[in-house]
């Protein structure tokens, strides 16, 4: 797993938030891509790592429509 933006950033509907493989994928393959349903502020799982091994269903990342409803940061 890739991500391909950053803590607190504003996405556009359709832009990729994560790039990944299959397991046992071919590591020159095209790395499949997870796009944002819709616009607003990512903010990623904070377990969550570059490399880490996907796990169906698992939550990676929410999605918020405006700045002022992000969390606060620790």
């Amino acid at each position: 797993m890739k991500r391909r933006c950053t803590d607190g950033i504003f996405v556009y509907k359709d832009e990729v938030i994560i790039e990944y493989r299959l397991e046992g994928a071919d590591p020159k393959s095209r790395p499949l891509k997870l796009r944002a349903p819709t616009h607003g502020f990512v903010l990623f799982k904070p377990a969550t790592e570059v490399h880490d091994k996907l796990i169906d269903r698992t939550h990676l990342c929410t999605l918020y429509p405006s700045r002022d409803e992000l969390p606060l940061l620790v």
